[in-house]
């Protein structure tokens, strides 16, 4: 049986023979999900962050009136954009220049 049949297997909730390890443990290689039929194929993973820095995410998610993951996704794209030295969105390297000024003020004013 292939990686993805045992995949398959266990996202429809099948039992499946632990001597292949654990599923929570397996990788996805790149390139094994094909086409869902009602758009883009998600995938979930955790992530563990400071109680701090989530409060802060979810502040400006909620400012931005977007969800956690929306606003992450966002998030992620505009750093592999960056990382791949694509040229930014004009909207939102505007919004990260604004989101940069606002801090620099706040540091400002916190040191008069």
């Amino acid at each position: 049986m292939s990686r993805k049949e045992l995949l398959d297997k266990v996202l429809a909730g099948d039992s499946v023979d632990h001597s292949y390890g654990d599923p929570a443990e397996w990788r996805v290689e790149p390139g094994v999900f094909e086409p869902h039929p009602e758009g883009e194929v998600m995938v979930g993973r955790s992530l563990r962050l400071p109680a701090q820095t989530y409060e802060r995410v979810m502040a400006v998610a909620n400012e931005r009136r977007m969800s956690f993951s929306a606003l992450l996704r966002v998030w992620v794209e505009e750093g592999l954009a960056a990382a791949d030295g694509a040229d930014a969105d004009p909207v939102t390297a505007l919004r990260r220049n604004l989101n940069l000024a606002q801090q620099a003020a706040d540091q400002l004013a916190h040191r008069a």
